[in-house]
């Protein structure tokens, strides 16, 4: 787990990295748990990386991340029910907010 200061290093999709510092702008910076991981199918495993984990164990501020970006990021026009933005509990790591990216990602 890191604190990251410079974005950049992750290799974020440039999407992702806006939004992580609208967030940190708002909410301060925060503890990354998770972005690439080689071998996975899914956002954390694309280069540029479309996933990132943040540690969140307040569940009022995480609900309230979520709402605050999935009010103002659309994931991808043609899967409504995905959202840029998850708050849940992984029972390994406890909860986190998980904020995803998809190359149609626009605001809203």
């Amino acid at each position: 787990m890191y604190l990251i200061k410079n974005l950049k290093v992750l290799n974020l999709h440039p999407i992702l990295e806006e939004m992580i510092l609208e967030l940190d702008a708002v909410a301060g910076p925060g503890l990354c748990t998770s972005a690439y991981r080689p071998g996975d199918n899914g956002v954390h495993g694309q280069i540029p990386v479309r996933g990132y984990d943040r540690r969140c164990r307040n569940a009022a501020m995480g609900n309230a991340i979520k709402q605050w970006i999935n009010h103002k990021w659309e994931y991808d026009p043609d899967r409504p029910d995905k959202e840029c933005c998850i708050f849940h509990k992984v029972d390994k790591y406890g909860w986190h907010l998980h904020l995803q990216v998809h190359p149609n990602t626009r605001r809203k």
